[in-house]
């Protein structure tokens, strides 16, 4: 994702900058929830209550997922805002304990 981010640093930075769009961060911020509640039901041991989700309207409140989304998004603006300080690596590295430390 940060490789992602510093790769389009100057679109992300107006979008997630004080001028950036709300909605459009809302929408980002649930865009990354879904995808992270689906990888958690890839990753988890088949315990024959998986959620298959047709539709991302339709996913239970998954407040992890939503926590790391939010988490991750305010990391990303603050790094574009700062200039991307570091490598994506290096950020991904920063970041990866705490979102460990912040899975159930």
């Amino acid at each position: 994702m940060f490789a992602h981010v510093a790769e389009h640093a100057h679109l992300y930075r107006a979008l997630l900058g004080p001028d950036g769009s709300a909605r459009l961060q809302d929408h980002l911020r649930h865009r990354m929830t879904v995808a992270i509640h689906v990888s958690k039901q890839h990753t988890a041991p088949d315990d024959g209550d998986s959620t298959h989700v047709d539709d991302p309207a339709d996913i239970p409140h998954d407040v992890p997922a939503a926590f790391i989304a939010g988490a991750l998004l305010s990391v990303a603006a603050d790094w574009v805002r700062r200039g991307c300080p570091g490598t994506p690596e290096e950020l991904s590295a920063t970041v990866w304990p705490l979102m460990v430390g912040a899975s159930p």
